[in-house]
């Protein structure tokens, strides 16, 4: 059986530390407790799921920091001249622009762990609603959090604006920021809405019922994104009615949040059953052997079925809609097959080789880890850019350079500066989150949420413990003879 949980699955590495600091630590009165707990827990993290949310986390500041310094119009005014720019620049800006449109990586991922966990958990208690109102706090909450941010502290916040302009004009945004979907919004209704139908399947020993789980999964994608651009159309018709009443607030808030502004619920709720599919595969006690290859086949073939949908012109008005945000219909299988593409490489080439150890200890995947640990505070302080842009400001004072101003670089020489100003803030939070790692992030909106578990919900965790979650060997995926433990994926106690 599986061990009684008490606390959050964690899916941690070590620092390498000795036995003598692994025991000093365990011995520790302020830990004493929650170790306890831990050593019974068996539900094993995936490294490379850590890996990859970070590396998106550091793309997503990387690429944030290029769209708001650099000023592309001298290119979308003049398409031609891209021609004339040297082969490898075009290959890194291609790809580049390809992975800054991942939005939807962070619903894949945290879709992918979510049904995982709460597979695993079922799996023992039998009580999928008791794991479904864990989802669904940390669903609302993030939907708070992203309020927060769209309104007040964000980037485009008052806050932000005060930063970037010294005044705010409007407080409009207060109320604009509750229609606003961007992708902290999606992935909170992500969260609820998967967690949700996934909680429904895993009934009656639903957990068991593994492929006619994965049929509904699989007819849920294609209903996703068949109603996509009819959604698209009707939030269209909704916006342009221009009769203000109740029945309009309403029906702009559910067209807004299910098929308008820029990150709607559609079509990235196929993200989300894409997701929980694989998840569900990963939380058995032993998964399919082929599943890497399964996946892969399966991106593969979204990828064979966008291109055809852009050659037959269905959906989609390339390429002049390439860049539109939400993504039409063949532009968003083309970018849920990389994402999947991806994810499954990994799973293939760490998990089912059994080379957790290698790959985890790796410093730069020690790295992005770190990055992991705290992305949704990343994902809501990205005002944080400002710091490393003010402090380059400062040196550059003689240069008359003012990095708090967006879009100031223009041009090849304009991009060379953009992507070393890009790197540089990437290191500033790099170091930032470092020093603060030392206290575990205090203050953090992880941090934040933690404390509310443990008053709500009486759940205590060791998610920001950061020596003890780099001390934790219980990985998922094959085991080897290096490890001398059980050949089981998912590790039971009786």
């Amino acid at each position: 059986m599986f061990p009684k949980e008490k606390i959050e699955d964690e899916q941690e590495n070590n620092f390498d530390k000795t036995d003598a600091e692994k025991l000093e630590f365990i011995s520790s009165q302020e830990n004493k407790e929650l170790v306890s707990d831990s050593a019974k827990l068996k539900v094993k993290r995936i490294i490379s799921i850590d890996a990859l949310r970070g590396g998106a986390v550091v793309g997503m500041i990387f690429v944030h920091s290029l769209m708001r310094i650099y000023d592309y119009t001298w290119i979308s005014k003049n398409p031609e001249v891209i021609s004339s720019l040297p082969l490898w620049l075009i290959v890194i800006i291609a790809i580049m622009g390809y992975l800054g449109m991942w939005i939807s990586f962070f619903i894949f991922l945290s879709s992918i762990v979510n049904s995982y966990n709460m597979t695993i958990k079922t799996t023992k208690d039998k009580k999928p609603w008791k794991q479904l109102k864990n989802q669904l706090f940390a669903g609302f909450t993030i939907l708070c959090v992203s309020y927060l941010r769209e309104a007040l502290i964000g980037y485009y916040g008052i806050f932000g604006r005060i930063i970037r302009y010294g005044k705010v004009t409007s407080f409009s945004i207060l109320f604009d920021a509750l229609y606003i979907m961007k992708p902290l919004s999606a992935i909170g209704w992500s969260v609820i809405i998967g967690s949700l139908i996934h909680a429904f399947l895993l009934m009656n020993k639903g957990y068991e019922k593994k492929y006619r789980n994965l049929i509904i999964y699989l007819l849920l994608f294609i209903i996703a994104v068949s109603i996509t651009p009819f959604v698209y159309d009707w939030g269209v018709k909704v916006a342009s009615s221009g009769k203000i009443n109740f029945s309009y607030i309403l029906a702009s808030f559910i067209s807004g949040t299910v098929g308008g502004d820029t990150d709607p619920l559609l079509p990235y709720l196929g993200t989300v059953f894409v997701g929980n599919s694989i998840g569900m595969f990963l939380a058995q006690k032993e998964p399919p052997k082929r599943l890497p290859l399964i996946g892969s086949f399966f991106a593969l073939f979204l990828v064979i079925v966008s291109i055809i949908m852009i050659i037959l012109g269905v959906a989609v008005n390339f390429p002049n809609t390439i860049f539109r945000k939400p993504p039409e219909v063949p532009i968003y299988l083309f970018l849920l097959s990389g994402q999947i593409g991806l994810t499954m490489f990994l799973l293939r080439f760490v998990e089912y080789e059994g080379k957790m150890v290698k790959f985890g200890n790796n410093w730069l995947i020690k790295k992005l880890r770190l990055w992991s640990m705290v992305s949704l505070t990343l994902f809501v302080l990205d005002v944080y850019d400002f710091v490393p842009r003010a402090f380059l400001s400062l040196i550059l004072i003689p240069f008359k350079i003012d990095l708090l101003r967006d879009h100031i670089f223009r041009g090849i020489t304009g991009f060379y500066y953009t992507i070393s100003i890009a790197v540089f803030n990437v290191l500033w939070f790099d170091f930032t989150l470092k020093l603060w790692s030392r206290y575990n992030f205090v203050g953090s909106f992880e941090w934040m949420i933690i404390k509310l578990q443990k008053i709500i919900l009486k759940k205590r965790t060791t998610k920001l413990d950061v020596t003890f979650i780099f001390s934790n060997k219980e990985w998922y995926g094959k085991e080897t003879v290096e490890r001398q433990q059980s050949t089981n994926f998912v590790s039971q106690i009786e």
